[in-house]
């Protein structure tokens, strides 16, 4: 089974060759890639958040496993749920999904299921992609939708994550699928993001939960990055903020924004 595009056209283009010239004019040339454990990424609209994308994959020494944690905007499906495809499609060529991972995962998380209705109309996984294609030639992975919302949850599935990567005995980069702040002005924006920014770089996933609750911060992948966090945490040292920007940036409205940011945990 194939999981088709639907963000293709919509947040991307949806021609091959000017979706990869739009990855290529926003990425930059770097001296040094990093060895990174987790990413976090935003999943706007190329033209809102592209840029952020495309910089920090141009850090990233991508490896051939990437599970992508990206939050479930539409309600349909299960709570916690994997792919059951064989490949994810975009304009630039099939992904296969690592199946290996995907049953240890089952194996060790007690209520995550396979569920492609979880994934049929959701873009926060499917934007992530043409970036790793353009950055990576080969190279599979492991996609997981979340649109449960409880701490206790979240870190019962990062210990059962943590256990199958384990076994699986490769490197795994962790992408966290998320945007920031909705719908305030941007120098709101930039105050609260910065609030979670600051628990991201810290590593520090139960402070970022409990800061994003208390403040109030319409971060839409607080569990992705919660979940990433806890997944990494013992395997890494330092986290690096890319670039920050809001949607106003690119559209000149700084009324109304959305908050994007773009960070490295290595």
């Amino acid at each position: 089974m194939i999981r088709q595009p639907v963000a293709a056209g919509k947040f991307y283009p949806d021609d091959p060759e000017i979706l990869k010239k739009t990855i290529r004019v926003k990425s930059i040339d770097v001296e040094k890639k990093y060895k990174a454990k987790g990413v976090v990424s935003p999943h706007a609209g190329y033209f809102y958040s592209g840029d952020i994308a495309a910089k920090v994959y141009s850090y990233i020494d991508i490896p051939e496993t990437v599970l992508i944690l990206g939050p479930n905007h539409n309600g349909f499906g299960g709570f916690y749920s994997l792919s059951g495809a064989d490949f994810w499609e975009t304009p630039l060529g099939k992904v296969p999904v690592n199946k290996e991972l995907t049953d240890m995962i089952i194996k060790y998380s007690p209520f995550i299921q396979i569920d492609d209705t979880s994934h049929m109309y959701e873009h926060s996984i499917e934007v992530q992609l043409p970036f790793l294609q353009y950055f990576k030639e080969d190279f599979n992975i492991v996609p997981v939708s979340l649109m449960g919302y409880e701490l206790r949850e979240i870190m019962i599935l990062a210990k059962g994550i943590i256990n199958a990567i384990n076994e699986y005995n490769k490197e795994v980069l962790i992408v966290a699928s998320t945007d920031f702040s909705h719908y305030v002005s941007a120098e709101e924006a930039k105050k609260l993001d910065f609030i979670a920014i600051e628990q991201i770089l810290s590593v520090n996933p139960e402070e970022l939960w409990h800061k994003v609750k208390d403040k109030r911060i319409s971060m839409c992948g607080v569990a992705p990055t919660t979940m990433m966090l806890e997944i990494v945490k013992e395997r890494v040292n330092n986290a690096k903020l890319i670039k920050y920007a809001t949607s106003g940036d690119a559209s000149g409205d700084p009324d109304s924004v959305v908050g994007y940011a773009g960070i490295i945990v290595y």
